[in-house]
């Protein structure tokens, strides 16, 4: 059916990873995130990823796509899903929440900066007088030229701030260095 067709397509638009291949589904394939779900990773020790991807499946979390790799857990849920997962893991260190849909690969520092730059209406998440700080965590399957944390962390940072020169006439959040 046309249903069944549309669902495919989207599967395979979203689950790709990164082009190359290099890394890991989105999510598992009996899965298929609404328009409405976000995606989360919530990252811990080596070695509890079972007992995080257990403390998800909790109904009471109610995540989605619920898919283990190597020291965290990635899952789909709506917002409030992703507050219940803040408010009861316990297993996880923080849950992060992914400001893109799909994947969305950068082969370079121009690629990253543009991506970091437009995928969020920072504007709206950060007042200007806020502090921002940016911490880069690189995992497997990142091309060499943005494997270091802090070079790519700095370039997620500059897009940033320069979303909001861009729209405050020079002005930016102050930035923390530690």
């Amino acid at each position: 059916s046309d249903d069944k067709k549309e669902a495919a397509n989207r599967r395979g638009k979203w689950n790709r990873g990164n082009q190359r291949g290099r890394s890991s589904p989105l999510y598992p394939p009996d899965f298929l995130p609404s328009e409405t779900d976000r995606r989360y990773f919530a990252p811990c020790a080596k070695g509890l990823e079972g007992v995080l991807e257990e403390e998800l499946r909790n109904p009471l979390i109610g995540a989605k796509g619920i898919l283990p790799s190597s020291r965290g857990v990635s899952f789909w849920g709506d917002v409030e899903t992703g507050y219940r997962a803040c408010l009861w893991l316990r297993s996880a260190s923080r849950v992060l929440e992914s400001l893109t849909r799909g994947p969305q690969p950068a082969d370079g520092p121009s690629e990253l900066y543009n991506l970091a730059r437009d995928c969020a209406d920072w504007t709206g998440m950060i007042r200007v007088d806020d502090t921002v700080a940016c911490d880069a965590k690189i995992g497997e399957g990142v091309p060499g030229r943005l494997s270091h944390n802090h070079f790519s962390g700095l370039t997620i940072k500059n897009a940033i701030v320069d979303a909001f020169r861009r729209e405050y006439r020079g002005r930016r959040p102050s930035v923390e260095t530690e």
